[in-house]
């Protein structure tokens, strides 16, 4: 079942994934104030190599997305973007410049949760050997164009509506 958060009296919903997970705001902030978005429950690293973006192919969604994780105990957001860029992708972060706060609804649990987003570049891709225990069964750099399947709706809206605040 697929709850629509307008029940909520939410009107803006930017995007909606496979999942039913719904954007709903982008909030341009510094990264000192995040202790307002709570519960903040993720951390994404958005990563380009010239002007194509990294993607990871998640074997178990069956889906490209960028990288991102849940925030551990103790964790910094930007801790926990590096983690997740490590984990999944098997890339290094150079210098990751913070671009925000997205507030998202969770159908499937009913609850509104907040997403911190970090952008970075690298020169090139270290190489990316998938074991059984990665998430991510491949990686590659896409330019926005190719048909390469599908490619999670709300990443692809986040990483636009930054986009669009860089150029106002």
């Amino acid at each position: 079942m697929n709850v629509n958060c307008n029940r909520l009296g939410i009107e803006n919903i930017y995007a909606v994934n496979r999942d039913g997970i719904q954007l709903l705001d982008y909030y341009d902030v510094d990264e000192s104030e995040l202790d307002r978005f709570q519960p903040l429950s993720s951390a994404y690293a958005v990563i380009f190599v010239k002007d194509k973006l990294l993607l990871g192919f998640n074997k178990y969604r069956k889906q490209w997305e960028a990288a991102a994780g849940k925030i551990e105990a103790g964790e910094t957001p930007r801790c926990a973007a590096i983690r997740e860029l490590y984990e999944e992708n098997h890339q290094r972060a150079g210098q990751l410049a913070f671009k925000g706060v997205f507030r998202i609804f969770d159908p499937k649990h009913q609850e509104i949760r907040y997403r911190s987003v970090f952008w970075g570049t690298l020169d090139a891709l270290e190489p990316f050997h998938c074991t059984n225990v990665d998430e991510m069964e491949r990686i590659l750099l896409w330019d926005f164009k190719s048909d390469i399947g599908y490619v999670d709706a709300v990443d692809i809206k986040m990483i636009e509506m930054i986009n669009l605040q860089a150029e106002l």
